[in-house]
């Protein structure tokens, strides 16, 4: 899914006129955002219990960092966010949307 939301960023934003480094620049600022925006749309849909035990994954994550925690962050998406490509396509389009209209404020 990364490479494809790399690739979408890219023909969005013309970023194949740029170099790489000045797209991977804003791909990664983007990534993170568009993180952040999947991440909370996602615990704003769960129900209140399951949002517990989400953060309390996210915090277990935070202390440990293992890939044994990353397989339970999957594990608990896939069981409790069946829509997930959904989710992030659209939390890409506004993260796209506001990065636009703040380049066009900066011009």
């Amino acid at each position: 899914m990364e490479e494809k939301l790399r690739a979408i960023v890219i023909q969005e934003l013309s970023l194949h006129t740029h170099s790489r480094e000045e797209a991977d620049v804003v791909i990664a600022r983007l990534g993170g955002i568009i993180m952040a925006k999947t991440l909370q749309k996602i615990t704003d849909d769960l129900s209140d219990d399951d949002a517990i035990l989400f953060d309390a994954l996210i915090q277990e994550g935070e202390k440990e960092g293992t890939s044994e925690v990353a397989m339970k962050y999957i594990a608990f998406i896939d069981t409790h966010v069946p829509h997930l490509e959904e989710v992030v396509a659209s939390m890409s389009r506004e993260a796209l949307e506001e990065y636009r209209k703040t380049q066009a404020q900066v011009l």
